[in-house]
């Protein structure tokens, strides 16, 4: 669904992770290598610097 938003342009950018209730930070994970969270914070630090600019 996430890749879907954001072909559609309906998102920017987007972070898919999965995790159990009881798990600790060892026990998320990130299923699709595009969807991570470096890249989702490195869009949105770019979105940032384009509206500052």
């Amino acid at each position: 669904m996430c890749r879907r938003f954001l072909i559609q342009r309906l998102y920017n950018t987007a972070w898919f992770v999965t995790g159990k209730p009881e798990a600790t930070i060892e026990g998320v994970n990130e299923p699709d290598h595009e969807l991570t969270f470096a890249k989702f914070a490195a869009a949105i630090q770019g979105r940032v610097g384009e509206i500052l600019a």
